[in-house]
């Protein structure tokens, strides 16, 4: 044994136990299962926005936007991936718009053919 072997075995039971301290914070967080997706109705979407849409947790669609009416239940996701969860944990929901113009038939026939 010299003394580099004492050093980094020291260096890694130090990095070992913050990393254990991470997960065990990571998993006191509340998980988020289950999250209900709306879509703006076409009617009311401003002209700069082809799609609206937004996640919320379920039951709470009215915190979070001023007229619950203009949005429509399209379906529930269970298990939503770590970037959807992360902005509802952080905001409360999860909004995601497309700008008009956007041509998704050009962008499959770009990346399909």
């Amino acid at each position: 044994m010299n003394f580099f072997d004492d050093q980094y075995r020291a260096m890694v039971a130090t990095a070992s136990v913050a990393a254990h301290r991470a997960d065990y914070a990571r998993s006191l967080e509340p998980q988020i299962r289950v999250l209900d997706l709306f879509d703006r109705k076409t009617e009311f979407l401003p002209a700069s926005k082809a799609s609206d849409s937004i996640y919320v947790r379920p039951g709470e669609l009215e915190f979070y936007v001023d007229d619950p009416d203009q949005w429509i239940h399209v379906g529930r996701t269970f298990h939503p991936n770590h970037l959807q969860a992360a902005d509802v944990r952080r905001n409360g929901y999860c909004s995601r718009s497309l700008p008009s113009g956007f041509d998704w038939k050009k962008i499959a026939r770009t990346w399909y053919t």
